[in-house]
């Protein structure tokens, strides 16, 4: 298969033993990965939407202030935390595969791994300025995290057939119509 032989695939017994190994272990790693991303991508546009400084706060003594400085603080930590756990996913199998190996692959992997090391990188790096006081920075960087959260998801959208030709013609279009305006 690796050498472009993609007719095994189709052979009846590897087909069965694909749906087995699919049955009894892929679905369940499948579906708590896809069910954990999109945790963390609603987790943090509620961490957006509930910013203590966004327009319409009323001052200290309005109860809905406190209410979402409540909800941003909750969500910030769970985000925080989850983007910490994904690095060090992503760091160990960077480690594992090496970086050449981890990068160079194409399709579905490259895009999974891009999308989620950006996504870590631009949080982490938007809450280590927010921390300086360089809101002015982190404000960007957090736009280009928020981007990658739901970006992501197209991952777990590449194995259905409604809507795996849509993600790979998105993908095809950013790698290369749009790098020629870059």
């Amino acid at each position: 298969i690796c050498k472009g032989h993609l007719e095994l695939v189709t052979l009846p017994k590897v087909q069965k033993l694909l749906t087995e190994k699919w049955d009894r272990f892929a679905e369940y790693l499948f579906i708590r990965k896809a069910a954990w991303a999109l945790a963390n991508a609603v987790i943090f546009t509620l961490m957006l939407v509930s910013h203590p400084n966004a327009k319409g706060d009323h001052g200290d003594s309005d109860p809905s202030m406190w209410l979402r400085f409540l909800t941003h603080c909750t969500s910030r930590t769970c985000v925080l935390g989850m983007a910490i756990f994904k690095l060090h996913i992503e760091l160990r199998e960077m480690w594992t595969e090496g970086l050449s190996r981890y990068l160079g692959f194409m399709g579905a992997i490259l895009f999974e791994n891009l999308v989620s090391m950006i996504f870590i990188v631009t949080f982490l790096a938007s809450q280590a300025l927010e921390l300086c006081d360089y809101g002015a920075i982190a404000r960007p960087l957090l736009a280009i995290a928020a981007l990658m959260s739901w970006l992501y998801m197209l991952w777990f959208l590449l194995g259905f057939e409604a809507t795996g030709h849509l993600v790979v013609m998105i993908w095809k279009i950013l790698t290369t119509d749009m790098v020629k305006f870059a």
